[in-house]
């Protein structure tokens, strides 16, 4: 079993005590994690490593394509979505950074990040192409 921390553990017994069921996924793992923050700064560094993946492969599959002459529009639509997807959450890493350098103090000559709630609203609503939708 993983080694959890006293405050990790205050934290858990605390949701215990607040929910009758089970404790919500993203709640639990904020909690094993030491708070929201660090839970959303995985998230945003995630999401950063696996758009510029798919950038790269999107990349490397448009010059196959327009090698061979097979190249057609959509693989640069899907390339755009990468791009943009990756600057945002670029954005968004950024973001959760500085918000991970400000402290507060919690009492008793100690220094503690602050709380905040998660947003995924990074995310805007996609619109789906015709290339999307076909087989």
């Amino acid at each position: 079993m993983a080694d959890v921390s006293a405050p990790c553990l205050e934290s858990l017994s605390s949701l215990e005590r607040r929910f009758d069921g089970p404790i919500p996924a993203p709640l639990r793992e904020a909690a094993l994690l030491g708070g929201s923050l660090f839970a959303a700064l995985l998230l945003a560094e995630a999401q950063v490593c696996f758009f510029a993946s798919l950038m790269r492969g999107q990349i490397a599959t448009i010059r196959r394509r327009r090698k061979d002459g097979t190249l057609y529009p959509a693989l640069v639509l899907d390339l755009w979505f990468y791009r943009e997807r990756l600057r945002m959450w670029r954005e968004e890493l950024i973001r959760l950074r500085n918000l991970q350098t400000t402290t507060v103090n919690c009492g008793k000559g100690r220094e503690c990040f602050r709380e905040f709630p998660i947003s995924v609203s990074v995310i805007s609503p996609a619109t789906l192409s015709s290339h999307d939708t076909s087989p």
